[in-house]
């Protein structure tokens, strides 16, 4: 989780192109390590993490160290307890649903902070 935490804050520089080619990685990247784990969703792989956080801190324009923190509570709140639609989208077959699931917990996740922090600079 640190990982997920910490790569995504080094690369949020290069913005959603560079976010974009690195999910299409990430894809590539499950649907050939998956074949060699007997789990559709491995721990020790986490990659899919590292993308879905990169999303959440993107998603939430997060500059702040607070706002950072909040947005990974808030993913891993979701990437753990998987509401729908995370649920759902885990059940998509292979690298697809392990990939998705953790983009819409990011997705989630960033759009909740970025609420919470337009609301918090009203008042």
């Amino acid at each position: 989780s640190l990982v997920g935490i910490i790569c995504p804050i080094h690369m949020l520089r290069a913005g959603w192109v560079l976010f974009i080619a690195f999910a299409i990685a990430t894809l590539l990247a499950l649907r050939s390590c998956l074949s060699e784990f007997d789990d559709p969703d491995p721990s020790c792989v986490i990659i899919d993490e590292v993308c879905g956080m990169w999303l959440a801190l993107l998603v939430a324009d997060a500059k702040t160290l607070p706002s950072v923190l909040r947005t990974f509570i808030l993913f891993r709140i979701f990437d753990i307890l998987k509401p729908f639609p995370v649920k759902s989208l885990e059940r998509l077959p292979g690298a697809f649903g392990v990939l998705a699931h953790d983009l819409a917990a990011g997705s989630i996740a960033g759009l909740l902070e970025k609420t919470w922090k337009s609301n918090a600079t009203r008042y």
